[in-house]
């Protein structure tokens, strides 16, 4: 009985503390074109591209560039990562760096994926 209650209330704090909501069903507001250039560059350096993450020879891809990250916009990984299940960027992020994005940002990157990542 104890190790149902123990591993109830684990489960219990483990839900609370390790999900965030699902952006699936958030709609984009969207007045522009939203390019990589323009918009979504400025919101990756600060919140992806930078030492420790998203930047050359890391494993899970370089965010540095728009050719850097084609590959995991052709292939869903930022659209899962980023949209869906929002885990990037990550809850573990060094000092000084964003935990999660704003509002606004994400409605950016939401536009974007709606105009298909364009680069320019």
């Amino acid at each position: 009985m104890i190790k149902v209650l123990i591993s109830l209330i684990f489960s219990s704090i483990c839900l609370l503390a390790c999900s965030k909501d699902k952006l699936s069903d958030t709609v984009a507001v969207c007045d522009s074109q939203v390019t990589y250039i323009n918009q979504i560059k400025p919101i990756l350096d600060k919140s992806c591209a930078y030492s420790t993450c998203h930047v050359g020879g890391f494993s899970n891809g370089s965010y540095i560039s728009y050719k850097d990250m084609e590959r995991h916009l052709l292939n869903g990984k930022f659209e899962r990562w980023v949209i869906s299940d929002r885990a990037m960027p990550p809850a573990y992020a060094p000092e000084g760096k964003p935990t999660s994005l704003t509002p606004s940002e994400l409605n950016l990157i939401l536009c974007w994926q709606k105009d298909n990542f364009i680069e320019k």
